[in-house]
C-alpha cells in the first residue's frame, strides 16, 4: 500500500510541476511581450541583461510549489491509509471521538460499525459555513467481489441523488473516493433529534391509523422520486426511515439500491425480513412493485406495532442466496382494520384474491382515497 502512495505521490508531483512550469513560462512570455513596446524604457534597460536568466526561475517555482503539493498530498493519503486499515482486514479502524479525519472532519460520534461500513456524525469545518453531517465510510474488501459490488453502485447512485436532490431523502452533500481507492465517504445531513420509525415504534407500540397513513403518503413521494429515475430502494423499513422534528419521514441508507430491470445474482441478495420483496429473491428484476411491497409491510407494522421477533432482535439485512428464498409471508393481522384499508394493503402485498398495486403511484391513490373517506373522530 506504501508503495502505492509513493507512486501516486510521485505522478502527481510530475503533473503539478509541468503545469506549473507552462503556466509561469506563458505569463513571463507574456509580459515580455508587453515590454516589447517600451523600447527605451528604464525596466527594460535594468532588466534586459538578465532576462534570460527569468526563463529558469519557473523551474525553481514550479519544483517548490509540486514539493509543498506532494507533501500536503502524501500526508493525506498516508492518513487515508491508516484510517482505512489494512486491505486484507475485513473490518474499519474505529474513530475515536475528537479524531480529525482528513484534516477536516471532527468525529462527534459514532452510529454504526460493521463489517464494511462506518457511520458518524462528524462536524465538518469544509463546508461553508461549518455543520454537523452523517459521514458514512465504506471500505472495498479484496476478497469479496459481491461486497464491492454492493458498494460501488451506493456509491453511484448516491452521487445521482445528490443531483437530483429528492424531497423525502435524506439529503447527500458529497461523495468521494480515497485517493488509495481502498475505499470511500459519503456526506449526508445530520437530522439531529429526528428518531428512526423503528424507535418510535419501539416507544408507542402502534400509531393511531391517521398518523400512520398520513407518513406513508408523505413516503410515497420520496420513493416516486426514485422510480422516476429508475432506482429501486429495495429496503424500506422502519430503521431505513427518520422521522424529523417536523414529523416528517426521510428515507435514508441506499446501500441495496438497484436500477430498473435489475436482476440480483444468486449470492449476493441481502433481505430484511418481513420487509424484503419475496419477487426479489426469485430472480425477477427490481421494479416498483417491491418498494411498494416493503411499505405496505412498514404500515401493517405501523398500525400493529412490531413483531416481538423485530422488537427482540433488531431487523438486521442479511444475505440471501438462491438456496434459501424467502417463503411466502405470514399472515399479517390485517383483518380487524377497515375493509378499504385491508383491500389497498392486500393489494400491496399482491395476496391472493387482490388486484395486485404494483406501483407506487397507485398505491398513493389508495392510501388518499382512504384518508379522504375514513372517519377519524373515534381515535
Amino acid at each position: 500500500m506504501a508503495s502505492i502512495l509513493v507512486k501516486q505521490s510521485i505522478s502527481r508531483m510530475a503533473k503539478v510541476s509541468a503545469a506549473t512550469y507552462f503556466s509561469t513560462v506563458t505569463g513571463l512570455w507574456s509580459i515580455l511581450q508587453i515590454f516589447t513596446y517600451f523600447e527605451g524604457s528604464t525596466f527594460k534597460k535594468i532588466v534586459g541583461p538578465y532576462w534570460g536568466a527569468l526563463y529558469g526561475c519557473p523551474v525553481l517555482v514550479a519544483l517548490l510549489i509540486a514539493c509543498l503539493h506532494t507533501k500536503r498530498y502524501y500526508q493525506l493519503g498516508k492518513k487515508e491509509e491508516e484510517l482505512s486499515g489494512d486491505e486484507n482486514d475485513l473490518r474499519l479502524p474505529a474513530l475515536n471521538n475528537g479524531v480529525k479525519y482528513l484534516d477536516r472532519f471532527q468525529i462527534k460520534a459514532n452510529l454504526s460499525r460493521e463489517g464494511l461500513t462506518s457511520v458518524y456524525v462528524a462536524w465538518d469545518e469544509a463546508a461553508t459555513p461549518h455543520r454537523e453531517v452523517v459521514l458514512k465510510l465504506l471500505k472495498l474488501d479484496v476478497r469479496d467481489k459481491s461486497a464491492n459490488q454492493f458498494i460501488r453502485r451506493e456509491l453511484e447512485i448516491c452521487k445521482k441523488l445528490k443531483s437530483y436532490n429528492l424531497h423525502g431523502l435524506i439529503k447527500i452533500h458529497e461523495v468521494h473516493w480515497l485517493s488509495n481507492k481502498q475505499g470511500a465517504f459519503i456526506v449526508q445531513d445530520y437530522l439531529g433529534t429526528s428518531r428512526s420509525l423503528h424507535d418510535i415504534l419501539l416507544a408507542e407500540g402502534q400509531l393511531e391509523v391517521e398518523r400512520a397513513l398520513t407518513i406513508i403518503l408523505q413516503l410515497c413521494d420520496g420513493i416516486a422520486g426514485l422510480h422516476k429515475n429508475k432506482i429501486v430502494h429495495c429496503d424500506i423499513k422502519p430503521l431505513n426511515i427518520l422521522i424529523n422534528d417536523a414529523g416528517e419521514p426521510i428515507i435514508i441508507d441506499f446501500g441495496t439500491a438497484r436500477y430498473f430491470g435489475e436482476i440480483i445474482g444468486p449470492d449476493d441478495m441481502r433481505v430484511s425480513f418481513p420487509y424484503t420483496d419475496p419477487a426479489l429473491t426469485a430472480n425477477e428484476p427490481a421494479d416498483e412493485k417491491s418498494d411498494v411491497y416493503s411499505l405496505a409491510v412498514t404500515l401493517t407494522h405501523m398500525l400493529n406495532g412490531l413483531p416481538d421477533k423485530i422488537r427482540e432482535e433488531g431487523n438486521p439485512t442479511k444475505v440471501l442466496g438462491r438456496s434459501s428464498e424467502q417463503k411466502d409471508i405470514p399472515n399479517m393481522g390485517i383483518q380487524h382494520l377497515d375493509s378499504s384499508l385491508v383491500i389497498c394493503i392486500a393489494s400491496a402485498l399482491r395476496q391472493e384474491g387482490y388486484k395486485p398495486t404494483l406501483t407506487i403511484d397507485m398505491f398513493k391513490t389508495e392510501i388518499s382515497q382512504i384518508i379522504t373517506t375514513m372517519d377519524f373522530s373515534s381515535e
